[in-house]
């Protein structure tokens, strides 16, 4: 029985030492020099949920799909009995469970229910099998670690953290988010466009609080879990404490508005105004308007609403330049 406890903890967690010092920076799928065991459960199970809402229910023809703590939820209210849900998830099929906190309590009660005889060492053995095979498919333990002599292929390298700023990898980013804009209508025909915009007039006016926001234009995930606004967050130098403390530099960062100065010619003057009033839009002479707003950052639940709204004062915004500007185009961040 122990040994067969120990095997299921050596499959799970075979480079335990490593993930935890880095843990920050490595997240599942384990990854090796070649190969990426993927999975369907964030695409299939947090991507189909109902009303889109953050760990809500999946419905779907496949067996049921299990997320963040996900068999705490088998009981009402979650984690009411753990160690029934420990028993129904494992007899269910489940090989290996996502415990973000208390992971001693999950060992303590598998073992509790092995020992007692409620889960069949027959069915540790299944478990410690799949897991391994997969492991030994992905050649893990051959080769458990990454391919540093590939680093700067991808970027400059900070201890174990590698950042993404050489060109190539610069113009892919660039090709995402490209392919990811969605035009919704430009101009009032098909005869007339408004796009693209003359690169040389008298004044622009750009417009909107994501014009000049990095933490509003990457959104959640970045830097911290929820995001950020502002752009000082990603600026100059701040350090990380790994197993090593260095410097991490972020450079060649760029706004909506640095985009657009850099874009239009030497001669056109932009003038930045978060939230211009329809009075100083009239007044000043535009030759168009670019008004880039949308919502604020958020990540998993944060981001829940059951409405389709703009964060203020976006819609004002809009509202005033649209008065005032003949030529405007709005940018939406969703």
């Amino acid at each position: 029985m122990k040994s067969n406890m120990r095997s299921y903890a050596n499959a799970v967690f075979p480079f335990l030492p490593l993930f935890c010092s880095c843990y920050q920076f490595f997240d599942e799928p384990f990854i090796n020099q070649k190969k990426v065991a993927a999975y369907a459960k964030h695409f299939v199970g947090d991507g189909g949920t109902t009303k889109g809402v953050n760990e809500n229910n999946t419905v779907t023809n496949m067996h049921e799909l299990l997320n963040w703590q996900g068999i705490d939820r088998l009981t009402s209210p979650p984690h009411a009995n753990y160690t029934y849900s420990v028993e129904t998830s494992i007899l269910a099929g489940v090989d290996m469970v996502m415990v973000p906190y208390n992971f001693t309590e999950f060992i303590n009660d598998l073992t509790y229910l092995v020992k007692n005889n409620f889960i069949p060492t027959d069915r540790i053995d299944d478990a410690v099998e799949r897991i391994l095979s997969v492991k030994f498919t992905m050649g893990l333990f051959e080769n458990p670690y990454t391919d540093f002599s590939l680093i700067n292929e991808v970027g400059n390298q900070v201890a174990f953290v590698v950042l993404v700023s050489i060109q190539e990898h610069r113009n892919l980013a660039r090709e995402a988010v490209r392919k990811s804009l969605v035009l919704l209508k430009n101009g009032k025909t098909d005869s007339n466009p408004l796009l693209p915009l003359p690169k040389k007039v008298s004044r622009i006016l750009i417009a909107g609080s994501h014009a000049d926001n990095l933490g509003y234009q990457c959104g959640g995930w970045t830097i911290t879990w929820q995001g950020f606004s502002g752009n000082d967050a990603t600026s100059g130098m701040f350090f990380l404490l790994m197993r090593f403390t260095r410097p991490l530099i972020l450079h060649e960062r760029t706004t909506i508005l640095g985009a657009i100065k850099s874009a239009v010619d030497p001669g056109t003057e932009v003038i930045y105004v978060e939230n211009p009033d329809s009075k100083y839009a009239t007044s000043s002479g535009f030759d168009y308007a670019i008004v880039v707003v949308g919502e604020h950052t958020y990540a998993e639940s944060a981001g829940d609403s059951p409405t389709l709204t703009m964060a203020d004062p976006g819609p004002d915004v809009i509202n005033y330049v649209c008065q005032s500007v003949k030529c405007v185009v709005i940018v939406i961040y969703i």
